[in-house]
């Protein structure tokens, strides 16, 4: 019987999906939003209920609540407003030269603006003005009291004391995303690279605190330190470093702050406001990480490379323990495998091909092996050589040394899905068009074309006598070399995604319903479970199967 003996580690249920928020601000019991068909929101916590439309600034840029959530700033293209919150009664508004990008608002009602030509412009002791810090856009800016720190897309932070006219520069030659002032003199600094910086102007200090997986695009006070919200929400602390994290979003987070009763809330585009205990980080879930879809899982020696569809390469330990990141740029990421030396390949949704070292890092440049999604990616042995399918239709043959094509042959009217290695140098490969053909991969007529399917075929596995795939009409059939069909099962009627081999005579189907199911080489069913979300990609570890699911988590199951 296969038992869930892991759930994927899940962020709480979100409230205010009604909204399109491009912008959240919390401080206090009413929370200010940005929504797009809406402008300006109020967000009673913690019903996340329609607070109401102000029922202006539908084309505001920014928004920032004072600490103690009696005043809002809000940035627009021509101007800085600054209204009593929650009512939305307008209190001022004051010109600036260019849109505003960012804006910081303090208890008394003081604002900061960062804008796009690199002036920032405050409330000073001489009224309403700007200086010049930036030549770049100003992408986060904080204000406590006098104190003013803002931070542009090219990575120089610049601190100034409005009543002393003193000012500190740094230039970290990274992109700051998000900017914290200390209730002392210290300012965190966010980075896109995912790195969390504490900067102590007076003491011409920059300290290095941590790196994450992901652009920090908020931050919030926490004792003794600091929650920075990377799509997972992580704390860090003077005394333990990093001291735990929160599941959070898939995301970035648009926006992060305490609510009522001291609970951290958050948002992202697209997934409503979820609520955080302060006080309860956990240590980091087993294989939390991924923001979408886990399309490829692949046990290395002691431990599982992953691959999703947001474009994150990750490394764990067999329990789930996030051993290294690596980043391949914005295509979802949809095959992987390991060469006989031990680098690695991966193929994207843009249809490259990339060889990477064991740890994971580049290994030369990547090509472009097809017009469209690479969806297939094998090994022939007894070549020494990769093949690959896409949805151009292609089967194409690679030297993995050059990653120079050798050969390409095109046996089906529409995309190729899955592909399995065949003894003898023939390739099956499963299509859009509801068949399989097997085929010698260097060149050669199609040996057999398998039909019977009546949706497209997303995977198939080779038996020592015959075949196993799974299609999207919801069956797992059996198949001989020759072309017959000797047996076909009906597993999931929401359609089948994958088919991967477990234990000697044993396979794992995947149902877009969220059902896993044991699958015989008979093509029968020998139980099955039902995660919370579909599984995109699978693969058998030691004694357990791990399922990668299209929110992003990883599930282990086990047969008992």
């Amino acid at each position: 019987m296969l038992t869930l003996l892991q759930p994927a580690a899940r962020a709480p249920d979100p409230i205010g999906r009604w909204l399109r928020l491009r912008a959240l601000a919390v401080a206090g019991p009413v929370a200010a939003g940005l929504d797009g068909d809406l402008g300006l929101v109020r967000i009673p916590l913690p019903s996340g209920a329609s607070g109401g439309a102000v029922g202006r600034y539908a084309d505001a840029r920014a928004i920032a609540l004072s600490p103690d959530g009696r005043w809002l700033a809000v940035g627009l293209r021509d101007r800085v407003a600054r209204l009593h919150w929650p009512s939305g009664e307008i209190d001022d508004e004051d010109p600036v030269s260019t849109p505003v990008h960012s804006v910081a608002i303090d208890n008394a009602g003081r604002r900061a603006a960062g804008c796009v030509d690199g002036r920032v412009w405050v409330d000073g002791p001489s009224g309403w003005g700007a200086f010049e810090a930036h030549e770049k856009r100003v992408a986060a800016v904080a204000r406590r009291g006098d104190r003013v720190v803002s931070a542009d897309i090219d990575g120089r932070v610049v601190w100034v004391g409005l009543a002393s006219g003193a000012g500190q520069v740094h230039e970290l030659e990274r992109e700051v995303t998000s900017l914290l002032l200390e209730s002392g003199a210290g300012v965190f600094i966010g980075g896109r690279c995912g790195r969390l910086w504490r900067w102590r102007p007076e003491r011409e200090e920059l300290s290095p605190l941590a790196r994450f997986d992901g652009p920090i695009t908020a931050l919030s006070p926490q004792a003794d330190g600091v929650v920075a919200a990377h799509g997972t929400l992580s704390v860090w602390t003077e005394d333990m470093g990093v001291a735990g994290v929160w599941p959070a979003h898939r995301g970035d987070v648009l926006g992060m702050g305490r609510g009522d009763g001291d609970h951290l809330w958050t948002a992202a585009r697209g997934e409503g406001l979820r609520c955080h205990d302060p006080n309860a980080p956990g240590p980091r879930p087993p294989f939390h990480g991924h923001r979408s879809g886990v399309r490829a899982l692949l046990p290395v020696g002691s431990a599982i490379w992953t691959a999703g569809r947001d474009g994150a390469l990750r490394r764990w330990s067999r329990a789930g323990d996030l051993q290294a990141t690596r980043r391949r740029g914005r295509a979802g990421l949809q095959r992987l495998l390991q060469l006989p030396d031990g680098r690695l390949l991966v193929g994207d949704t843009a249809g490259s091909l990339s060889r990477l070292t064991a740890d994971g890092r580049p290994d030369g440049a990547p090509v472009s092996a097809h017009q469209g999604p690479l969806t297939a990616l094998g090994w022939l042995p007894s070549a020494g050589l990769v093949v690959t399918g896409g949805a151009d239709g292609a089967l194409r043959v690679w030297d993995p040394g050059t990653l120079l094509p050798v050969v390409e042959r095109r046996d089906h009217e529409d995309r190729v899905r899955c592909l399995a290695v065949l003894d003898g140098g023939r390739v099956v490969t499963g299509s859009y068009d509801h068949t399989l053909a097997v085929a010698p991969a260097l060149g050669g007529p199609v040996e057999a074309r398998l039909e019977g399917h009546e949706r497209p075929v997303l995977a198939v596995c080779p038996l020592p006598n015959g075949l196993l795939s799974a299609s999207l009409d919801g069956t797992v059939r059996r198949w001989s070399l020759a072309g017959a069909a000797e047996a076909v099962v009906s597993v999931d009627p929401a359609g089948l995604v994958g088919l991967v081999p477990g234990p000697a005579g044993l396979w794992f189907a995947l149902g877009k319903s969220g059902r896993v199911s044991v699958v015989t080489a008979q093509a029968t069913v020998q139980g099955s479970v039902t995660l919370d979300a579909p599984g995109d990609g699978a693969a058998w570890v030691e004694d357990r199967l791990l399922v990668g699911d299209q929110r992003g988590g990883v599930h282990v199951l086990g047969l008992a």
